[in-house]
């Protein structure tokens, strides 16, 4: 409803344009349209392309940690031999020259491998050890060259002393200067093993001097 605006008085009908009292004309209401506000969801946004290029990333680091453990594990499999030493040519060493050392040589008849020479062959435990090694092999002439001279009155009387032993057990107890300390075993070819204990001197990569005792037989 509007009202006149000369006179004030109330317009019942609408759409007249003129006063129905005083005939003032009368400005037609305007119309208001409202609207009214839906609400809409926002339309969803793109990940983030950062995110996905870590996520891309990271799986694919983990593949490769993978395939690395596994080609690891595969190859550690193989290629893998542990080897005891036992028969000819063995040598076990604790501590090392020089007394306070001991050091077990064992050599087998036939031998097929003998301990190599130290840089030092003049060491006496070494000239010791070459000794026995070169009587086990039936190297008499290679004995006699490192001390064998000195110990038997003849070469053959000294090939004669070891006609019957088939394998030898070297112990070297310890060294006091040129002196070397041993016990020894030996097998004899009618099964028996013999026993000994004794000192070799050693001087310019020889033996000059030794003493060996039988202690016990077993066998």
């Amino acid at each position: 409803m509007r009202n006149c605006p000369k006179c004030k008085r109330p317009q019942f009908a609408e759409k007249k344009r003129y006063c129905h009292y005083c005939g003032t004309e009368i400005t037609p209401a305007r119309q208001v349209k409202v609207v009214r506000n839906e609400w809409r969801p926002e339309p969803s946004q793109p990940p983030d392309k950062k995110r996905a290029r870590a996520l891309i990333a990271g799986v694919a680091l983990g593949v490769v940690l993978i395939v690395t453990v596994i080609v690891s594990v595969s190859r550690s499999g193989g290629g893998t031999s542990t080897e005891t030493g036992s028969g000819p040519g063995t040598e076990t060493t604790t501590g090392g020259y020089p007394a306070t050392g001991t050091t077990t040589v064992q050599y087998a008849a036939p031998a097929t491998s003998y301990p190599t020479e130290t840089k030092d062959p003049s060491d006496p435990a070494t000239v010791v050890t070459n000794y026995y090694a070169a009587v086990d092999r039936h190297d008499y002439r290679a004995a006699w060259d490192l001390g064998g001279s000195n110990l038997s009155k003849s070469y053959a009387t000294f090939t004669k002393g070891y006609a019957t032993t088939e394998s030898e057990t070297l112990t070297i107890v310890g060294t006091s200067g040129n002196t070397v300390n041993i016990d020894l075993s030996a097998v004899q070819s009618d099964g028996t093993i013999r026993y000994y204990e004794g000192s070799y001197t050693v001087s310019s990569g020889k033996i000059i001097h030794g003493t060996l005792r039988l202690t016990s037989t077993s066998g």
